[in-house]
């Protein structure tokens, strides 16, 4: 019998899914769209971030679901034993972290089975954040394109910044496998 140590889905995996450029790129269209629409903060429920969903961003949606969406369903396909048609993302959009707005997101579970952080922007250009573990305590700092990737059922959050603005892409993924009926 398997032990709950030899469970996939009570890992962290960090991988690196978009350049630099791509990164940048995504931050640009974002507060391009946010400056002529604005910010939503209220799409999710009770864990409601300032932030704008990936399909209402003509160009980081094409970059997203032509380049992005692929790397990062390898990724999770990859690094937690699931096929990649198995792996279906259901809600992507960047968040806004500021010292002067939102500066966190407190523990929490998500409702989809898979989850993944994307940082967009330079680690320099904020203090703190990160996505942070509940069980181990652990707070994940990744470099500017670099994805933590965990099972949405993990209790976490999004760690506190003091200064400085921090961009990040979430997404909430739905997944189907056996593995899930074993």
């Amino acid at each position: 019998t398997k032990s709950t140590l030899d469970n996939p889905l009570l890992k962290s995996a960090v991988t690196r899914v978009m350049t630099k450029e791509e990164c940048e790129s995504v931050v640009l269209d974002t507060e391009a769209y946010a400056a002529e629409k604005g910010w939503t903060n209220n799409r999710h429920l009770s864990h409601a971030t300032v932030d704008i969903p990936i399909t209402d961003l003509p160009q980081a949606g094409r970059l997203f679901n032509d380049t992005i969406r692929p790397r990062l369903v390898k990724a999770i396909a990859d690094g937690f034993g699931f096929e990649g048609d198995d792996i279906v993302p259901i809600d992507v959009f960047v968040v806004k972290y500021a010292a002067e707005g939102q500066r966190q997101l407190s523990v929490h579970r998500d409702g989809a089975l898979m989850t993944f952080s994307l940082l967009l922007n330079d680690p320099g250009d904020f203090e703190g954040g990160g996505t942070y573990f509940e069980e181990d305590g652990r707070v994940y700092r990744p470099q500017q394109g670099v994805a933590v990737l965990h099972s949405g059922k993990r209790r976490h959050g999004g760690y506190p910044i003091s200064s400085g603005t921090r961009y990040i892409m979430v997404g909430f993924c739905l997944c189907r496998s056996p593995l899930l009926c074993d």
